[in-house]
């Protein structure tokens, strides 16, 4: 039940704001109200919950403080993992990450979600790479808002284009073992995100 709420909520087949009944759930589940209920607040901790008073459970709506701190602990987090991601980055799984971008080819054709897809493998293998078991750790944690974040972008096929050519230069930089440009690549990408998120927030 944990995981098909999540996918649901980071798909955005429940969309921010929206009811969680215990009841409606439990029906759909199968489930008495009780695990239910622990479903919810261990959704809350991952901080994809809200808990009301006297309304019960409802999918977070982001405020742009919520995305300013998420922002600020990836700019600080994964430009350090990519630097160090650049000097300790295997061969193998970095090629096929390469051919992987080389086979989706023109990203002006590409769809949003493919693009998206392939943007978070590049964070994830970006933070994998690291070597760093305590930055993965930390990593981990965020990815599930990052994940909520970026489902607002996914379906703006302009925002991801761009976001795809900052990830090749990014891939790039790691092939080359390039850490300073590794890691100035990957802040450059997160600031203007944040900038593009901010906008689309005030915009909607």
């Amino acid at each position: 039940m944990f995981d098909a709420l999540v996918d649901d909520i980071l798909s955005r087949r429940l969309l921010p704001g929206a009811p969680l009944a215990e009841r409606a759930l439990a029906e759909r589940f199968g489930l008495s109200r009780t695990p239910i209920r622990e479903v919810l607040l261990r959704l809350q901790g991952e901080y994809l919950v809200d808990f009301y008073p006297n309304q019960g459970a409802f999918v977070r709506r982001l405020t742009p403080n919520d995305v300013r701190d998420l922002f600020q602990l990836r700019e600080a987090l994964e430009p350090l993992a990519a630097g160090l991601a650049a000097t300790r980055r295997p061969n193998d799984e970095i090629t096929e990450l390469m051919q992987a971008y080389a086979a989706l080819g023109d990203p002006n054709e590409a769809t949003p979600d493919a693009m998206t897809e392939l943007g978070e493998r590049l964070h994830d293998a970006n933070a994998a790479w690291s070597g760093n078991a305590l930055l993965l750790d930390i990593y981990a944690t965020l990815r599930k808002q990052t994940r909520l974040v970026r489902s607002m972008t996914s379906t703006h096929h302009d925002v991801e284009a761009v976001s795809f050519g900052e990830h090749v230069a990014v891939l790039e930089a790691l092939r080359l073992r390039d850490a300073v440009a590794a890691r100035e690549g990957m802040m450059r990408h997160l600031q203007r995100s944040h900038s593009v998120v901010i906008d689309l927030m005030i915009r909607s």
